[in-house]
């Protein structure tokens, strides 16, 4: 704890150094000893500086919910054993299994798919998890279906106050059904047959780590700005969210970050979601009451915020600019995640035999919708 501690510490500094020159820029730029590009330049260097802090003390906190491996019962024995099996056809091919050994391996749909089991899902399920913050906060649902149907009402029943003896007014919601189809993701990646053979390379190992890495990448932009065409429908693409547009194609007003914020209805868990650049912009805006914005976190329990509420840095959101989408504030729970069971795995050691390489493709099916538009606010550049 000592060492994340220091990392909020060094972040709290910084931003104390960081509003001290950017208040200087503001008020006293006139009678300062520095230039406005030294200062310009100081209050870069400490905006890398937080960044940094801040993707130390995330890179700790993901770290620290690792799940520990607990005892190993007949369950665990049995998933221990299947794990193995598995390993040994990533690393050695279909061939050199017995035919017990192949029973444990659950064949897809195509000639050569084997579905990867439960051990190895679990596994690179949790590392995609740590790498997309976005998701984890999403309602997340696993099925066996091409699609997900899911109800909701695009307007909400409402009660009215109703005087002794007068007639109840009606007021009927809209149901609408949301459907969330699962879409192909699919990534492949290259391994020599001179690695592979090695003791020391753990194939397994290798692929968790390269399969979720993509995969976590193209479900994180998926979900933020996915079209809906051929892949799930982002949160900046979902009809029926609430907008909020700029006044200036670049500049960010506090003004209109304070306006979404009391536009959201009361009763969402609302989280703010942008890259490092919108961060960096919003850390030096002031309220009409010369209040800063955003402040630092002071725990792991008390990120930093804006305006109070969390903000999580997505590289996928895009900057500042005419007509972007740069910020989006809402509860993550209107937005559902469907996983289709299942991550089918290929070996296919033929196609570059010639190259002495072996290719290993992993396909997982997936969709996203948003479910709740009341739930978010967009700010739209103008």
């Amino acid at each position: 704890m000592s060492e994340i501690k220091q990392h909020f510490d060094d972040l709290h500094r910084e931003f104390n150094e960081f509003k001290k020159y950017n208040d200087q820029k503001i008020e006293t730029l006139e009678e300062s000893s520095l230039s406005k590009g030294d200062l310009d330049e100081r209050l870069d260097r400490l905006t890398e500086k937080m960044n940094k802090s801040e993707a130390d003390i995330a890179a700790i906190q993901t770290k620290e919910n690792r799940p520990e491996l607990g005892p190993h019962g007949d369950n665990e024995k049995l998933e221990i054993e299947r794990k193995e099996i598995f390993g040994k056809y990533l690393r050695t091919g279909k061939s050199s299994l017995s035919s017990i050994e192949l029973k444990t391996l659950q064949e897809g749909s195509g000639g050569g798919q084997y579905l990867a089991p439960s051990e190895f899902v679990r596994d690179l399920t949790r590392r995609l998890q740590n790498r997309n913050p976005v998701r984890q906060l999403c309602r997340q649902i696993t099925g066996e279906s091409k699609q997900l149907d899911i109800p909701g009402q695009s307007v909400g029943m409402t009660a009215n106050w109703v005087a002794e003896a007068a007639s109840i007014t009606p007021a009927d919601p809209t149901f609408v059904e949301v459907t969330v189809p699962a879409h192909k993701l699919a990534c492949e990646t290259d391994v020599s047959n001179e690695l592979i053979q090695d003791a020391y390379f753990s194939v397994e190992e290798e692929l968790l780590e390269t399969f979720s890495a993509a995969f976590a990448g193209a479900e994180g932009e998926a979900i933020l700005t996915g079209t809906g065409s051929g892949q799930p429908t982002g949160i900046t693409a979902a009809a029926g969210v609430p907008t909020t547009t700029a006044a200036s194609a670049t500049a960010l007003d506090p003004e209109e970050l304070i306006d979404m914020f009391h536009l959201v209805k009361a009763g969402y868990n609302t989280t703010w979601l942008m890259n490092n650049k919108t961060v960096g912009l919003i850390r030096a805006l002031k309220s009409t009451t010369n209040q800063y914005l955003w402040e630092p976190g002071l725990s792991t329990s008390d990120p930093s915020n804006l305006l109070g509420k969390p903000v999580v840095i997505c590289d996928d959101m895009p900057d500042p600019a005419t007509t972007t989408k740069p910020i989006i504030l809402g509860d993550l729970k209107g937005y559902v995640v469907y996983d289709r069971a299942g991550i089918s795995l290929i070996r296919d050691e033929f196609s570059s035999a010639s190259d002495y390489v072996t290719k290993f493709v992993s396909v997982k099916r997936m969709g996203g919708n948003v479910v709740d538009p009341d739930a978010f606010r967009i700010l739209v550049m103008a």
